[in-house]
């Protein structure tokens, strides 16, 4: 086994191509009234809401909001059963005239603040976490390529270069992979950047290891070269923020913390529904004058139907709103917890990538240029 990891160590994966970041593949979506999204190979890498209209428009726009989520609108139609059931037991229970409801706004305000404002920080932690350990094993990973660039074609031949490189982009492509839990490595086979031969091997070894193997045959290929000490430091400081990556996919808030978040939040949309099913009983019922809205008693509506349209619309969008915006916040928590997965708004693991090839390259061609 040992042998066989030291042979895989040394193969040059001669299929891996040195591909930089290439300016084709950026998509951009301008827009004078929305905001400019900026695609890279399908994943949203930058977005510019700095658009002369985007204040108003931001309200009508759905590309990539939550505005586009259907479990967002699946929770809105379950509130708006719930009210209309509140709404048929109040008005065909004949108790309109009888009930008063309060005003739960103070109550709800305080709520959603303390709890969901707290889990949303808590979330943006993790995901600033996450960002930082893939931005450190990047900055390794260059600094590790500028101190080979250094020493002498001698000792390092450009074949040797181009394998080790080869390692490297190949431990910051398993951090995305072992981020999202993702077992299938015949993309990173059919990308190019992983040879046939360790990919079956690497299939062998469990996901959180698998960074812990590359690592390893990193530290195998450095042995010859000039200052191994320093090249195998900073190797060890890779494979500290890998494994850590790696182990984050099992390290999720704590189930009873989340769920208290959850279902504070899910008996606070059932409260709303139904107060505002009473509510709309309540001025459907007393419509002719008002719902005592008017000082003076003789002072009534003089549309009641009128009146009745406006009151129970701007009862019934506000409550839509806000159940939207805690909903849509939740979901977005949900998402930024591991910004390493697949989706079109994660991180993208082509353009970290070309960021590290750029980089290691234009050092060695500026070397190259003033020797």
């Amino acid at each position: 086994s040992a042998l066989m990891m030291k042979k895989m160590a040394t193969s040059s994966d001669s299929n891996v191509p040195s591909t930089v970041i290439n300016s084709e593949d950026f998509v951009t979506n301008t827009s004078y009234l929305g905001p400019t999204f900026t695609q890279y190979k399908g994943h949203l890498v930058r977005y510019n809401t700095k658009t002369p209209i985007y204040s108003l428009w931001s309200l009508f726009a759905t590309s990539n909001t939550i505005l586009q989520s259907r479990c967002a609108w699946i929770q809105i139609m379950y509130m708006v059963c719930l009210g209309i059931v509140s709404f048929l037991l109040v008005h065909f229970g004949g108790w309109a005239k009888s009930l008063t409801v309060d005003d739960l706004a103070t109550e709800v305000r305080v709520l959603v603040s303390f709890v969901l404002g707290g889990y949303i920080l808590t979330c943006l932690i993790m995901w600033q976490e996450t960002c930082a350990h893939v931005q450190r094993v990047v900055n390794q990973l260059i600094s590790l390529m500028k101190i080979i660039d250094t020493v002498p074609n001698e000792e390092v031949t450009e074949e040797t270069r181009s394998d080790i490189l080869c390692q490297c982009r190949l431990i910051l492509q398993m951090l995305f992979f072992n981020g999202s839990r993702r077992t299938d490595l015949n993309t990173l086979v059919n990308e190019g950047k992983l040879a046939v031969e360790k990919c079956t091997y690497l299939d062998t070894i469990p996901i959180g290891a698998r960074s812990d193997v590359l690592c390893s045959w990193l530290d195998q290929s450095l042995i010859k070269i000039n200052h191994h000490e320093k090249c195998s430091t900073i190797v060890d400081t890779v494979r500290s923020p890998s494994r850590n990556l790696a182990d984050s996919y099992y390290m999720q808030l704590p189930f009873m913390y989340t769920h208290a978040v959850y279902w504070a939040l899910q008996f606070i949309f059932m409260a709303l529904a139904c107060q505002t099913g009473i509510m709309l009983a309540i001025y459907r019922a007393t419509k002719s004058t008002g719902d005592g809205a008017f000082e003076d008693d003789d002072d009534k509506p003089v549309h009641p139907n009128l009146w009745l349209t406006n009151a129970s619309f701007g009862l019934i969008v506000s409550k839509i709103i806000f159940i939207l915006f805690a909903n849509g916040l939740l979901q977005v928590c949900e998402r930024i917890q591991n910004p390493l997965d697949n989706r079109k708004s994660s991180l993208c693991r082509h353009l970290h990538d070309g960021i590290l090839v750029e980089s290691s390259n234009s050092y060695r061609n500026a070397i190259r240029a003033f020797k």
